[in-house]
């Protein structure tokens, strides 16, 4: 019987010890098992910020190279509208020096009549031409000055 009871006390100390290992393997076993996923959640995360960031990046270009072609259409744009006011600003100047013109002739053609009347008549004239240009310059420069704002 003593040989009996020594040896369930063996039995009992092996399966106390072994209970012992097992729990102390278990938890080291869980305990990598969970660094493992929390080591691959992290490098997950790591990924999906760097696809963000790439993808951020990568629009950022994309909205900058569209407001650049934006502007440059613009520029474009209002560059015709300058050239086209400037264009027709020349034209009326043309057709208001060939109006000088012709009354200048005209006026060449009131020599036989008094001076005075002459005077008269070219002092009229240049006034009303006068006033004519300005007021067609005055559009002109007022388009030209809005088109400067906008650019």
């Amino acid at each position: 019987m003593p040989n009996d009871l020594i040896t369930y006390l063996i039995i009992g100390i092996i399966a106390v010890v072994l209970c012992i290992v097992f729990f102390v393997l278990g938890s080291v076993a869980r305990k990598n098992k969970a660094e493992k996923a929390i080591g691959s959640a992290e490098e997950e995360a790591r990924r999906i910020l760097s696809d963000a960031i790439k993808n951020a990046e990568a629009r950022k270009k994309e909205l900058l190279i569209e407001a650049k072609d934006e502007v440059h259409q613009l520029r474009q744009e209002t560059e015709r509208d300058l050239r086209e006011r400037r264009s027709e600003v020349q034209r009326q100047e043309r057709r208001l020096q060939q109006k000088e013109e012709t009354l200048d002739k005209k006026i060449d053609n009131l020599v036989d009549l008094p001076l005075y009347t002459i005077e008269k008549i070219i002092l009229k004239s240049r006034k009303k031409t006068l006033q004519k240009k300005q007021k067609r310059l005055n559009k002109s420069w007022k388009k030209a000055n809005i088109s400067r704002e906008v650019s």
